[in-house]
């Protein structure tokens, strides 16, 4: 006699990392969405800078010396520094300083009540430009990061990328078949999708909140969105946006308001996102292309760009 089988596929969403959780799993393994949202609440609580107590502040507030840090941390710096490299110092991690100066000093959620650790930004009282990644020293054996005085760190949103890569692999390591984490958009997906097409991912206008812009379907991987039109506050008489240009050293002046990146990693369609966005409407596809990454441009303007192996799909076509 055959036998049916069914997949179970549940979703939840909640908010983490000042940003929207959304959570996708399929055949989940017991306790799987309890788990995950626990697992992205401890990487938060260890690498959010508004924590006074997480592993960052304390590495930020104890230049030249060796702190001591999870594997979490550990691997959340040695990406910092390869994403870096790779973008040719367009994602730069280290300025903290310029980040404070431009306004961007608390968190955009409200501060935590209760006896949860205080939600506060850490400073760096005397930034150094010689004070580069390069000079960082990391001890996987013991455990310990050790940062060059005058340096500060801000993960940006390399930190919610690298959190969706992280969880996604661990909760298929922990039994279930398919997952797909999003934070804020930084969005992963891996193992058995829901539909026999894929993981279906919808990018969103920003030029028209709650309305999509295109829809693709992924085999996995990751889709992340880097926006000058989030996180914007005032700052002496000027709106300010949390995207700085490592050439400035200010609030980038680019010409575009979006750029989505199709990576194989959370992590890494962050930062080329990023990468592009800084770079502007002249050199974003080149960023993204070198990189290996399919794309969305959309300029301050509206007009919608995309390389040409999703120009079908941003015409209203199927997704390759």
């Amino acid at each position: 006699m055959a036998t049916e089988c069914t997949t179970a596929v549940t979703e939840s969403r909640f908010r983490a990392m000042a940003s929207a959780v959304q959570l996708i799993l399929v055949d989940p393994a017991p306790g799987a969405a309890e788990w995950a949202r626990a697992r992205i609440d401890e990487l938060e609580g260890r690498w959010s800078r508004f924590v006074g107590n997480s592993e960052l502040s304390r590495l930020v507030a104890n230049p030249g010396r060796d702190v001591q840090v999870s594997s979490d941390t550990l691997t959340l710096v040695a990406t910092m520094v390869r994403a870096h490299l790779e973008t040719a110092g367009r994602y730069d991690p280290t300025m903290l300083h310029q980040l404070l100066e431009a306004g961007y000093d608390t968190s955009i959620d409200q501060p935590a009540t209760g006896s949860g650790p205080t939600l506060r930004s850490v400073t760096v009282d005397r930034p150094d430009p010689q004070a580069g990644l390069h000079r960082v020293r990391m001890d996987p054996a013991r455990g310990t990061v050790w940062l060059p005085m005058g340096l500060g760190l801000d993960p940006g949103g390399i930190g919610k990328g690298l959190a969706a890569d992280l969880v996604v692999a661990e909760l298929l390591q922990r039994g279930t078949r398919g997952a797909l984490v999003s934070i804020g958009g930084d969005l992963v997906a891996a193992g058995t999708a829901p539909t026999g097409g894929g993981w279906p991912v919808q990018i969103e206008d920003p030029t028209d909140t709650g309305a999509t812009l295109l829809e693709l379907c992924i085999d996995g991987g990751a889709v992340a969105t880097s926006s000058t039109l989030s996180r914007r506050w005032s700052h002496r008489g000027a709106v300010a946006h949390h995207v700085l240009d490592p050439s400035t050293g200010r609030v980038s002046k680019t010409d575009l308001a979006t750029v989505t990146a199709v990576a194989p990693t959370g992590w890494q369609a962050e930062v080329q996102a990023t990468a592009a966005l800084v770079s502007g409407r002249r050199e974003a596809f080149g960023v993204l292309e070198a990189a290996g990454c399919s794309g969305v441009v959309v300029t301050l303007d509206g007009t919608v760009e995309t390389t040409a192996d999703l120009s079908a799909t941003a015409a209203g076509g199927s997704a390759p």
